[in-house]
């Protein structure tokens, strides 16, 4: 069975439309209800063209990806080694469980390096973070892989026109607050909670990359308005942020990061939050990613059944799952009201997310983002597409629908 969601999003922008002024209007967004992981609904799946595209492909992609509703299509980053973007239109999706038999997306715009299309980069940026599509523009985050010193300070790249990438150039460095702590994704605030946050975005990152003195341990969120970024003056220093929760290695959101008391479900060395946002018409945040260690425990540069780990690993070889954290915004507010301080606040759930196309190997979510038209999450699956061919290794795209 194939379908496609794109045409719902004209009735469902109709249907927010006329429910906007009776359901929600009146409505405390700290009354609506928390979400729950049953919510999440699998509609099926897409391919990415596995050949060169420009400037790079999709083997071995970064995997970050932005939605945008105009043409209803993704922006993707592609091979880790080019970090470079390009724009593919959706197809109709299908649920079979045949990789082959799904539909692959056509190019829009074929695949553009970033990096080499900056004015100046001191810091040596590397890799993009997070990005996000609003009326043309893309915002991109990024960091530097390997920031031993922990002193890079730009963050934010804004392109204006995104229909035009090949084109870009002489692109420049915003700095965002709080640094590589809040600079990865980057989803839009839900209009019910806008008037609460005073706010229309919200950044964060979390751990699973090098250096964590300079990562948030523990999935971050920082709420700004889009016109502070496109908007900011070069000369005038960092954008500032209003962190909601932010994690350090001094504060982490656990203190059990090796998992040696084997009862640790919250947050491992081997965590990876890769995408959060609000779930619309609820009170929760949540962030999707990929954890490990949490059956086995973890230790560092172990000899193991299948050869040695260059570093952290777990115990067990197998001991690798995709992850979710589930928050409640009602802590945000004992934040703001300065009850509670950013790095006091826990999820009130987290737990393995079980996707399809694994076929018994661990295929980590590596880049995640929200379809406020349709109500959906496309996510990013590593390494997912086993039949694009001999030394190729694309991912595939899968999409969830929320329900009520």
């Amino acid at each position: 069975m194939t379908y496609s969601i794109a045409p719902l999003r004209h009735y469902l922008v109709l249907g927010c439309l006329l429910c906007s002024t009776t359901s929600f209007a009146n409505t405390d967004p700290t009354e609506l209800p928390l979400f729950s992981i049953e919510q999440l609904v699998y509609q099926g799946a897409f391919r990415l063209p596995a050949n060169t595209i420009g400037e790079s492909d999709v083997n071995w992609a970064n995997g970050t990806l932005a939605y945008n509703h105009r043409n209803h299509s993704i922006f993707f980053a592609g091979h880790n080694q080019q970090q470079a973007i390009a724009e593919f239109s959706i197809p109709a999706l299908s649920k079979a469980v045949d990789v082959s038999q799904l539909n692959t997306a056509s190019v829009i715009q074929g695949f553009v390096r970033i990096f080499n299309r900056v004015t100046s980069n001191p810091d040596g940026q590397d890799r993009i973070t997070g990005m996000y599509y609003d009326y043309g523009r893309l915002i991109i985050n990024t960091i530097k892989y390997y920031d031993a010193e922990a002193k890079a300070k730009n963050t934010t790249l804004v392109i204006s026109d995104s229909s035009n990438l090949k084109d870009i150039e002489n692109l420049e460095f915003y700095q965002l607050e709080y640094g590589a702590k809040a600079a990865g994704w980057i989803s839009a605030i839900p209009q019910e909670w806008r008037p609460k946050l005073n706010a229309d975005l919200i950044v964060g990152n979390g751990n699973g990359r090098p250096i964590n003195g300079r990562l948030s341990i523990g999935p971050s969120a920082l709420s700004v308005n889009i016109r502070n970024i496109i908007n900011a003056d070069l000369n005038a220093g960092k954008i500032p942020l209003t962190p909601l929760q932010l994690f350090s290695i001094e504060n982490p959101l656990s203190n059990d990061l090796l998992n040696k008391s084997l009862t640790n479900k919250i947050l491992t060395e081997l965590s990876r939050p890769i995408y959060g946002f609000v779930v619309p018409k609820t009170r929760t945040y949540m962030v999707l990613g990929s954890s490990g260690g949490h059956k086995s425990g973890i230790g560092y540069k172990l000899q193991r059944k299948n050869g040695a780990c260059p570093g952290f690993c777990s115990n067990d070889p197998n001991d690798s799952t995709n992850y979710y954290w589930l928050w409640d915004l009602r802590d945000w507010e004992k934040v703001i009201a300065g009850l509670k301080k950013p790095h006091e606040i826990k999820p009130y759930e987290s737990g393995t997310l079980n996707t399809v196309f694994t076929n018994g190997k661990f295929k980590p979510i590596i880049g995640a983002t929200f379809d406020n038209y349709n109500n959906t999450i496309l996510l990013t699956l590593g390494g997912a597409d086993e039949h694009a061919g001999k030394y190729k290794n694309p991912p595939l795209i899968l999409i969830y629908s929320i329900s009520e």
